[in-house]
C-alpha cells in the first residue's frame, strides 16, 4: 500500500482559516479597529488575494459585545436573503415581508452592536440593501475583486463609507511562504520538495486560492497515481483567468 500524501486537506481548503495572515496582518490590524471604531470599509483586490479570510479573521477577532455577520454575497444577493442571515433564527418567519423583517432588524440593532461584512458586495442584485443597513447605524464592510464596483454604489453610501483597503496580489515570494506553512501541515515531509512550491508559486502568479488548490489537486493525483513524491513536471500550466482542471 502506498503511503498517503495529502494528510490534512483542511489545511488546503477554501474554508482553513489560519491563526496568523502572512503579508495581510497591517490590513488586519486596519480593519480591526475600523469595526470596533464603526467605521464602513470598501475592501478591494484581485481574486486569490485574502479579502475573505481577512474578513473572517478580523471577525474572530472581534470583542464580545460586537456581533458580526457574514454574509457569501454570490449566495445571499436580495434584501429577503441577507435579512434572514442577519436576524437570530427565532426571530425569523417565512411569511414575513421584507417591511416586517426590517422593523425588526431595526429593533435587533438597538439591542447589539452588529457588523454586516458583505463579501463580493458587487453580487448583490438590491444595492439599497447597503444604504438601508448604514441608516440603522449598523457598520458595514464591503469587499469586491474591482475597485470600480465602489464607483457603482450611489453618492450616500460613498460618502458613508470613509475607509478604503487595497489588498494587492501576492509576489511569488510572498505565495511560497504561505505554501510552506501550508505544505508543512497538509502533506507527508518526504512528498514535495521547495523547487515544487516555487514552481506551484509561479503558475499561480499570486492568486493564493488558486495555489492552494493546486496544490491539494496534484497531491492527490500524484497520490492516485501511487507515486511517493510529487514532481516539478506534475504542476501544470494554469493559462490566464482560467480554472484548475485536473484528471483525479
Amino acid at each position: 500500500m502506498n503511503a498517503k500524501i495529502l494528510i490534512n486537506p483542511e489545511v488546503l481548503s477554501q474554508t482553513y482559516l489560519p491563526e496568523k495572515l502572512l503579508y495581510r496582518e497591517k490590513e488586519k490590524t486596519e480593519l480591526t479597529s475600523n469595526i470596533k471604531n464603526h467605521v464602513n470599509t470598501f475592501i478591494y483586490g484581485p481574486s486569490g488575494s485574502g479579502k475573505t479570510s481577512l474578513l473572517k479573521r478580523a471577525i474572530l477577532d472581534l470583542p464580545n459585545d460586537v456581533k458580526a455577520k457574514y454574509i457569501d454575497c454570490p449566495l445571499y444577493q436580495t434584501t429577503y436573503a441577507i435579512l434572514k442571515e442577519i436576524l437570530p433564527r427565532g426571530d425569523f418567519i417565512l411569511s414575513r415581508s421584507n417591511y416586517e423583517l426590517t422593523k425588526e432588524l431595526v429593533r435587533y440593532s438597538r439591542e447589539t452592536r452588529l457588523v454586516i461584512c458583505l463579501d463580493e458586495s458587487d453580487k448583490l442584485k438590491e444595492k439599497e440593501m447597503v444604504a438601508k443597513l448604514m441608516s440603522l447605524k449598523i457598520c458595514v464592510i464591503l469587499t469586491s475583486e474591482d475597485e470600480t464596483s465602489f464607483d457603482s454604489l450611489n453618492s450616500n453610501i460613498r460618502a458613508n463609507i470613509p475607509s478604503v483597503i487595497r489588498l494587492k496580489p501576492y509576489t511569488s515570494e510572498q505565495t511560497l511562504e504561505i505554501l510552506k506553512v501550508r505544505a508543512e501541515e497538509a502533506l507527508a515531509r518526504w512528498s514535495y520538495s521547495e523547487e515544487v512550491l516555487k514552481r506551484i508559486a509561479n503558475v499561480s502568479k499570486g492568486n493564493i486560492t488558486l495555489a492552494l488548490n493546486l496544490l491539494k489537486l496534484v497531491a492527490l493525483k500524484v497520490e492516485r497515481e501511487g507515486k511517493s513524491s510529487i514532481e516539478e513536471n506534475d504542476i501544470p500550466e494554469v493559462p490566464e483567468n482560467c480554472s484548475i482542471k485536473l484528471e483525479l
